[in-house]
């Protein structure tokens, strides 16, 4: 019989979802808007119109232009919407952080690490932002507590949970298509089958059903975007630029910049208590059988988060870890609970002291830092770049946006793609989007014309019309960041 949580740890639990949605909300725009978020809006906007099937555009993120459509994302507001659609959603991860530690532990292992996962800086960063990782980590963390209840007694019912909610995190983004593995692992680690026959003949049919659920998520993507491969025509359905050169992989040296990089948003010692409680938990597992199927689950599942996009991806990004955020803040709530549990007063201590410096030496410093200075942060200095340079917004961006509510006589705004992503969220006015910027065939439709360059593009192609610059604006930010001079300019453009 399943024994009941008491009021009051449920109390507590709530109370830090609470903590968790105040550090997830609070001046949620002040940071500057990534080129991505600007794409995933736009995407999200056109998605439930129907018009084309949406693998056509989905770059291995589906589920959340979905997510993100729903709340129809007007002009300005826009922004803030969809940030406040990741932060809130995140409350669902970190109750299933809570479940997840719960089971392992009890009920304290899952309030210590709800506490983890409500001040971790590589949660909080990425959810206060409208990313796909966010929503994978949630379909993530649900297919993974899922699993284990699936091994436990493998019903179609929990089969069809888990196929479900496997697909669902590919879906929301490609970088987790490991998941699918978790029910393999979960039937194998707590199933308690003697033998692979055993194992079949237990799990055999729940096991099809989880793949044929998956498959069948899958194909009304699959199939089109196959008959397109065929007739050469394009489907985006996952950007070939992010997939690894097979010819070339370099997964140690992806995994060890990724590590260096994860730091900045976990600290080290914390990366190295999760390796330490890991080891420690599969030690105790030797004498406990009771945690050591928990223990294997948990190294199993790391593994291959740390595994997968760094051998998959061409360029591995720091968000595409930001998964790891559940298992970490769970295996480090489940140790400290059975390490609080010894009653051994010097490992109270230590591990009192140890939470104390953590919070006020790094999570606190960074988490204030996020919410009322974004630009000051220390992050590694491509994720700087990106995220707090103005690399496509900041403040050059507002002053062309201002710029152009005073400029005489009216004329129609063009500009590229990506820029009309980031003017979607400074500006009402409407914009028109050039298919291709080198080359604005738009402009000749008007007398007269504004064009926005943001500094990423090819200079367009006079087309033998009157070009006149009327401002350009820098960006030292990101000069100081990274380098990188990208200028904002204005032009004003007649027609013969």
């Amino acid at each position: 019989m399943r024994t009941r949580t008491p009021a009051t740890h449920l109390a507590l639990a709530v109370m830090l979802l609470l903590l968790m949605a105040a550090v997830r909300l609070h001046n949620l725009t002040l940071q500057e808007p990534f080129i991505d978020e600007g794409a995933h809006v736009q995407r999200a906007r056109a998605v439930w119109s129907f018009d084309e099937n949406p693998g056509r555009f989905a770059n291995g993120k589906l589920l959340l232009y979905y997510w993100l459509g729903v709340f129809e994302l007007p002009p300005v507001d826009a922004l803030w919407i969809a940030r406040a659609t990741i932060a809130l959603t995140s409350l669902l991860t970190g109750a299933t952080v809570y479940a997840l530690a719960r089971m392992t532990g009890g009920p304290g292992a899952g309030r210590l690490a709800l506490a983890v996962y409500a001040a971790l800086p590589l949660a909080f960063f990425h959810e206060r932002m409208a990313l796909a990782d966010p929503l994978a980590a949630l379909f993530m963390a649900l297919t993974a507590w899922r699993s284990v209840a699936l091994a436990r007694r493998p019903t179609a019912l929990r089969a069809l949970a888990a196929g479900l909610l496997a697909a669902a995190a590919t879906l929301a983004k490609l970088t987790t298509g490991y998941i699918p593995l978790l029910p393999v692992f979960a039937t194998l680690l707590y199933g308690g089958a003697r033998d692979l026959r055993a194992w079949k003949r237990r799990y055999g049919r729940a096991l099809a059903l989880v793949v044929g659920t998956i498959l069948a998520a899958w194909m009304p993507l699959l199939i089109p975007a196959a008959i397109a491969h065929a007739r050469g025509e394009p489907f985006t359905l996952v950007n070939g630029a992010n997939i690894a050169d097979l010819d070339a992989p370099s997964p140690l040296a992806e995994l060890d910049a990724t590590l260096r990089a994860l730091a900045s948003y976990t600290s080290a010692p914390l990366l190295l208590a999760l390796v330490a409680g890991l080891g420690w938990l599969a030690w105790r597992g030797r004498r406990n059988r009771a945690i050591r199927p928990h223990a294997l689950y948990f190294m199993a599942w790391v593994a291959l988060l740390l595994i997968f996009p760094a051998i998959a991806s061409r360029d591995p990004r720091t968000r595409y870890f930001m998964p790891l955020a559940v298992p970490l803040s769970v295996v480090i709530g489940w140790a400290a609970g059975e390490l609080w549990r010894t009653r051994h007063r010097a490992a109270r201590v230590a591990l009192a002291g140890a939470a104390a410096a953590w919070l006020g030496g790094f999570a606190i410093p960074f988490g204030v830092t996020a919410v009322t200075s974004p630009a000051d942060l220390s992050l590694p200095r491509r994720d700087a770049a990106v995220f707090l340079g103005g690399n496509f917004a900041g403040d050059a961006f507002r002053r062309v946006v201002a710029l152009l509510d005073t400029m005489e006589p009216p004329g129609q705004i063009v500009a590229d793609r990506a820029a009309c992503d980031m003017l979607y969220f400074f500006t009402a006015e409407p914009i028109v989007c050039a298919a291709d910027i080198a080359r604005p065939a738009e402009l000749l439709a008007a007398q007269l014309s504004y064009v926005v360059l943001n500094g990423h593009e090819p200079q367009p192609d006079r087309m033998r019309l009157a070009w006149e610059l009327v401002a350009e604006f820098e960006r030292p930010k990101l000069r100081e960041l990274a380098g990188v001079t990208r200028t904002a300019q204005v032009w004003r453009v007649r027609a013969p």
